[in-house]
């Protein structure tokens, strides 16, 4: 009988923590759903970024990140001149597009949104590169 009711104690507190527990959390998750939705961040605009490591013609410079007739459009521009992405990829908060370098040369860009600031990496042959930026002038 005494095992019985230590079993009966130990049961009802485990469903009174669960109970609690799981009140918590639904009044945490206003919608109800266990799984959060991910913020679509606005990738387009103008943006000046840093890449480390790269060559110096590289290291720095813009890029103008664009929809037109439902396609998305990426130009890099450096100092040497303008360069346009291919390939291009916008998906929630993450761009993805190539580029051709001295006509020969591909590299790959990925980077994240998040708000004003651009973070991602540049790979290529000469290898993987960090890069990071800011937005300069929002989309119209």
């Amino acid at each position: 009988m005494k095992k019985y009711r230590s079993f009966l104690k130990i049961t009802m507190l485990v469903f009174a923590v669960m109970s609690v527990v799981y009140t918590s959390f639904a009044s945490s998750n206003s919608s109800g759903n266990v799984l959060s939705t991910t913020k679509k961040e606005n990738p387009f605009g103008v943006w000046l970024y840093t890449a480390e490591g790269t060559s110096p013609e590289y290291r720095t410079g813009m890029f103008f990140i664009r929809e037109e007739n439902g396609e998305h459009i990426v130009e890099v521009q450096l100092d040497t001149g303008t360069l346009s992405g291919q390939d291009v990829q916008v998906s929630n908060d993450m761009i993805k597009f190539n580029m051709n370098i001295e006509g020969l040369e591909r590299i790959s860009v990925v980077l994240m949104v998040s708000g004003n600031t651009i973070e991602g990496e540049t790979s290529s042959a000469r290898g993987i590169y960090k890069i990071s930026g800011t937005r300069k002038i929002p989309p119209q």
